[in-house]
């Protein structure tokens, strides 16, 4: 697993995870030293937890990122940038509590807020359950909320979110969607639910699919801000495979799915 993000300097940071990924592994950072120029040797960002399985990063509307990691027990744990590109140690965020199993997290995604207010959103598994939890930093705090619970849409993938420019927090994952195709069967479309700038949550609403066979549930969304400031999501198609994008309009509502530009070859992963 690897993942990227810029510095306050402008220059970039490249994490990734030794091999096994989980199981001890260890994360390693290199870092540019000009544009265009050298590169450092690979450091050690130490090992969180059980050692880490997955990484993201948690990035701001400057596209400056902190790095969130998933370890080998299902527990999320973040490492902070600060402003002179120096990281802390790493933060164990923990999972719910859960009976009789405990939770285990399984894709996650964070946003940074321009005024520094930090969410993070999961999807999670117990021996009996599944659902999607939400946790929050607000700006200017030291501490984390508790883990809110999300519920349960469907997931069958990789969850994504994004800011709005209001400030409100779209989440979107892949999910099972009913009667959707000729035959009445089953097709993998997309579920989206919004925090609005008060705090509080609309209900999971469905997005597509936009062609009878869905979306490849196996391959994971994108979620992205416009230079409008509004959220576009991207997914693959089952078909050829195909890509389609759906974008906010004004009033923060979507849209529809469309297919811009496809570029040339088969499409693996966004």
């Amino acid at each position: 697993s690897f993942t990227a993000s810029l510095g306050y300097n402008g220059l970039i940071d490249v994490f990734a995870t030794s091999d096994p990924q989980g199981a001890g592994a260890t994360v390693w950072r290199a870092r540019q030293q000009s544009v265009g120029g050298d590169w450092t040797a690979w450091v050690s960002e130490g090992r969180p937890g059980s050692g880490a399985d997955r990484l993201r990063s948690i990035l701001d509307p400057g596209r400056r990122g902190h790095l969130l990691a998933i370890t080998g027990d299902g527990h999320l744990w973040l490492k902070e940038r600060g402003p002179t590109d120096d990281f802390s140690l790493w933060e164990n965020l923990g999972a719910p509590a859960g009976a009789p199993s405990p939770w285990g997290f399984i894709w996650m995604w964070g946003v940074a807020h321009a005024d520094g207010r930090v969410d993070v959103v999961a999807t999670a598994n117990t021996d009996t359950d599944r659902g999607i939890f939400y946790r929050s930093r607000p700006a200017d705090a030291t501490a984390w909320a508790d883990w809110s619970p999300l519920g349960d849409n469907g997931f069958s993938a990789d969850i994504v979110a994004a800011v709005d420019d209001d400030g409100s927090l779209e989440v979107a994952t892949l999910a099972d969607v009913p009667d959707q195709a000729p035959d009445g069967t089953t097709v993998t479309g997309m579920s989206l639910r919004r925090q609005q700038p008060d705090g509080t949550w609309t209900s999971w609403d469905t997005l597509g699919p936009p062609l009878a066979g869905g979306f490849t549930g196996h391959l994971a969304p994108v979620a992205v801000v416009g230079p409008d400031g509004n959220v576009r999501l991207f997914a693959i198609a089952t078909t050829s495979p195909q890509l389609w994008e759906d974008q906010q309009n004004a009033g923060y509502q979507f849209y529809g799915w469309e297919d811009p530009p496809q570029p040339s070859g088969v499409i693996s992963g966004l």
